[in-house]
C-alpha cells in the first residue's frame, strides 16, 4: 500500500454501515507478529475456500469487464460460470461443521476497520488475528488488525472494542468496500421505501 493510496483509504473509511458478520478472532503478540508464525493458525477449509474465491474473483473482474465491451456473450457465459461455482462452494460451506458454528457479531464496520462488543479483557494496542465472513456473499476475509480504542462496558452494554485494520490484502478491502456501498444503498432504497409508503397512507 503506497503513500498515495492513503488519502482514498482514509475516505473510504468514512463509509460505516452496521453490519451482521461472521468473526473469528485470537490476539497476536509482538513476537509472532515479527516472526509471522500467527499466520500458520489453522483455519477451516470453507473459510479458506471463500477467501480464495474472493481472490480469484477480484483478479478476474477487469479481465471480465474488458471482455464484455467486445465479446458480450463470452463474457455473460464466463459470469455464469463464476455463479455456478459460487453455488457449489456454498455447498461446500455448508457441509463445514466449524465453519457453520463460527460466531456472529453485530458490529459497525468500514473498509479500514471495525468495532464489535466483546466481553473479554481487550487492550488498547493489541494485535488480532482476524477473520471476517461477509453475508450474503459469505466472502471470507483475513485481517491483522490493531485495537485502537476499547469503550468500558455497561450495566447492559459489553466492552466495544475498536480495530483498525493494518494489514489487509487489496482485494479484500475491495470486496469491503463494494460490500459496505451496497449495504448503504440498500439501507437508502429501504428508506425511500418507507417515506413513500408513510406519505401515501398520510395522504387526503
Amino acid at each position: 500500500m503506497t503513500d498515495k493510496d492513503q488519502p482514498e483509504l482514509e475516505r473510504r473509511d468514512f463509509y460505516r454501515i452496521q453490519d451482521k458478520i461472521g468473526l473469528t478472532y485470537q490476539t497476536v503478540t509482538e513476537q509472532q507478529f515479527l516472526s509471522r508464525e500467527y499466520l500458520k493458525y489453522d483455519e477451516s477449509d470453507a473459510f479458506t475456500l471463500l477467501s480464495e474465491l474472493n481472490k480469484l474473483d477480484n483478479e478476474n473482474y477487469i479481465h471480465l469487464r474488458n471482455l464484455s465491451h467486445h465479446h458480450r456473450e463470452i463474457a455473460e457465459y464466463f459470469d455464469v460460470i463464476n455463479r455456478k461455482i459460487r453455488l457449489l462452494a456454498r455447498a461446500i460451506v455448508n457441509e463445514d461443521e466449524k465453519f457453520l458454528h463460527s460466531p456472529t457479531h453485530d458490529v459497525n464496520i468500514s473498509a479500514g476497520g471495525l468495532s464489535f462488543p466483546s466481553t473479554e479483557s481487550l487492550e488498547v494496542n493489541t494485535l488480532l488475528d482476524m477473520r471476517i465472513v461477509l453475508f450474503p456473499t459469505l466472502l471470507g476475509i483475513r485481517t491483522l488488525g490493531k485495537i485502537i480504542h476499547v469503550a468500558p462496558s455497561t450495566a447492559s452494554e459489553p466492552n466495544s472494542v475498536a480495530v483498525h485494520f493494518i494489514e489487509i490484502a487489496e482485494s479484500d478491502q475491495q470486496a469491503l468496500v463494494k460490500h459496505v456501498l451496497r449495504k448503504q444503498s440498500e439501507e437508502l432504497k429501504l428508506a425511500r421505501e418507507s417515506k413513500d409508503s408513510d406519505s401515501e397512507i398520510n395522504s387526503p
